[in-house]
């Protein structure tokens, strides 16, 4: 299964992509109480001049192929074919990057805004984390290495339940944040509120329900992650794929099974098709990650971009860490965006 994204398409996709990066980033300054990792929905494009940019980062694409198109068929011609789709990739990767930053410097700082106006939400903020932290007290506490659930799983559940209080800042400090073209969550995630015990909120977190064996139950579709550094170009015919560099290799060890997805462009048309999620198995851990893919490489290649996420179980025995939903979401990435804790609940995918 593959989706066709137009070129405004791809240019949403990979905003929402380098989001992700930033934001994992600002609460990698709170290790202590979490850490957000799921793309959250896009923001509006409605720079000219980013929109200028990545046109121009087309054009310049489209430009190599027509010299590679004139060479003659051969190892040669892919390779520089490769070599221009990770060109453009790269390219819109930095520079969407820089857009998200200049359109919401808070985000990108992670520290208390200079603009006085913004300081009551960012204290606001620091008092959501800090009823999230104290809903895991117990649970926390009780939590070992070898313990049911053990604290690694534990510690992943409260990263996932304080990513509404993250979504709540951000929609409150750059309120244009999430708005895309055709959806605006911002009133939504504005929403988000703790609850002590009784009705559970709309948008929010509910303290009795951050138990360990709810924990245990949000472990069996969640994963354990990775987010790709660099930009791989996959030739046709490959066996392996990588090594895909990755920030560090801890809980990642040779045999895991993983998901990830890949990039194609039409070297014609210059339409990006991104793959479904796919799986394989990884074959050695040095440089960075080599990866067996279950499916075979397609005839033209691939490139995994940089931010791609590598997944594995986060419980070995998982059968539905990886299942997806109607519309191809895995539940490990629903498991990300909301923890035990976490309203709304996800609909697990059964696909």
């Amino acid at each position: 299964m593959k989706l066709e994204l137009s070129n405004k398409m791809l240019t949403f996709a990979l905003i929402g992509l380098v989001i992700a990066i930033v934001l994992a980033l600002i609460i990698n300054r709170y290790r202590s109480k979490s850490k957000f990792e799921w793309p959250v929905p896009n923001p509006q494009t409605d720079d000219t001049q980013l929109t200028n940019d990545l046109q121009g980062y087309q054009d310049t694409y489209n430009l190599a192929m027509i010299g590679v198109n004139a060479m003659p068929a051969g190892d040669a011609k892919t390779a520089e074919m490769m070599r221009a789709e990770t060109t453009l990739s790269t390219a819109i990767n930095n520079r969407v990057g820089r857009y998200v930053s200049d359109k919401c410097p808070e985000v990108s700082s992670g520290t208390i805004p200079t603009d006085a106006t913004k300081v009551p939400f960012w204290n606001a903020y620091q008092s959501d984390l800090a009823k999230v932290q104290q809903a895991y007290y117990a649970v926390v506490g009780a939590a070992t290495a070898t313990s049911a659930p053990p604290s690694e799983q534990v510690l992943a559940a409260r990263k996932a339940d304080i990513s509404g209080a993250t979504r709540k800042y951000i929609a409150s400090v750059c309120p244009n944040f999430y708005k895309t073209t055709t959806t605006d969550p911002t009133a939504d995630y504005k929403t988000w509120a703790y609850v002590e015990a009784g009705t559970a909120p709309t948008n929010g977190l509910l303290k009795t329900d951050v138990s360990a064996a709810n924990v245990t139950t949000w472990a069996g579709y969640a994963a354990k992650t990775k987010s790709t550094t660099s930009s791989v170009t996959v030739l046709p015919g490959a066996a392996d794929v990588g090594p895909v560099a990755v920030p560090d290799t801890t809980g990642f060890v040779v045999g895991d099974k993983v998901q990830f997805t890949y990039q194609v462009v039409n070297k014609d048309t210059g339409a990006t098709t991104t793959s479904a999620p796919v799986m394989g198995t990884i074959k050695n851990i040095d440089a960075g990650i080599t990866i067996t893919p279950d499916t075979a490489v397609p005839a033209t290649g691939y490139i995994i971009p940089s931010g791609t996420v590598i997944a594995k179980a986060m419980v070995a025995a998982s059968t539905t860490w990886n299942t997806l939903d109607a519309t191809g979401v895995p539940n490990w990435k629903k498991a990300r965006d909301y923890g035990p804790g976490s309203y709304p609940k996800p609909a697990w995918g059964t696909v």
